[in-house]
């Protein structure tokens, strides 16, 4: 909560873009194991969403780099933790670049990106099921 407390997390965010330079996939790749790990809190991964981190976790699904896209798919598994998250990670493109890291042929990436699937198809008392579909 300090990392949040500081202010960190547009900073992080930021980061996880992808990048032109071949040298930053490894700041990424660390911005990202950061976005997974803080993810695992109720409420930062509310917050990482509501500040803007869907838009370069899906970005970096067409990452080059396989330890980049395991993160991915390991940090919108957190996210999609929150029923609170479920029906703007599904109106965002998440769930084609779920598609994506499924067909991957890695088992990692696609057992990250089932779960999230899972996760994000779990509802409480029905309220999120019919906010996705409206």
């Amino acid at each position: 909560e300090g990392i949040v407390r500081e202010g960190c997390l547009k900073t992080l965010i930021r980061y996880a873009f992808p990048s032109t330079d071949a040298s930053a996939v490894d700041v990424q790749f660390q911005a990202i194991a950061a976005i997974r790990g803080l993810g695992t809190h109720q409420t930062i991964r509310l917050q990482l969403v509501r500040e803007g981190a869907l838009e370069p976790l899906i970005l970096a699904v067409q990452s080059e780099s396989v330890e980049v896209q395991r993160e991915v798919a390991a940090a919108l598994c957190n996210l999609a933790l929150a029923e609170e998250n479920k029906v703007t990670m599904a109106r965002s493109g998440v769930v084609g670049a779920l598609i994506a890291l499924m067909q991957s042929r890695d088992v990692v990436r696609e057992t990250h990106a089932c779960a999230c699937l899972a996760n994000l198809a779990e509802m409480v008392e029905g309220r999120t099921q019919r906010r996705l579909v409206d």
